[in-house]
């Protein structure tokens, strides 16, 4: 056991951890507007990893806002890298042509190759 109380398993890992919210969330708007706020929050040290299908950046995360371009999904992660937040994707090649910022797809494509060759 870790100091915290927190289970390890044989790799040293954290099987569980204490203190963590879960919140349902049951609309679509409710969870964008959460994804914005939780990103926007982000600072050097941190991570965000996602993954996704599909990845539409140009959505706008809180489209009733008076600015709501300001939301706009791949805005939010390019000015999260900016802060130094580790972002990590995993996403298919399809999902991410037409990119206008390649930084998070750079990543999500060197990302995939380390963990390919890792593998092998």
């Amino acid at each position: 056991q870790a100091m915290n109380g927190t289970n390890r398993s044989a790799t040293g890992m954290a099987v569980s951890t204490r203190g963590n919210a879960v919140i349902p969330l049951i609309d679509g708007d409710a969870a964008m507007a959460s994804l914005y706020d939780d990103i926007s929050r982000a600072r050097s040290g941190d991570y965000i990893h996602l993954m996704a299908w599909d990845l539409n950046l140009d959505m706008l995360l809180k489209p009733t806002i008076p600015n709501p371009t300001s939301t706009r999904f791949g805005d939010v992660l390019v000015a999260a890298i900016d802060r130094g937040v580790d972002l990590r994707v995993l996403l298919t090649d399809h999902s991410i042509m037409g990119v206008p910022d390649p930084r998070p797809v750079k990543m999500c494509r060197e990302l995939n190759k380390r963990c390919h060759s890792a593998q092998n």
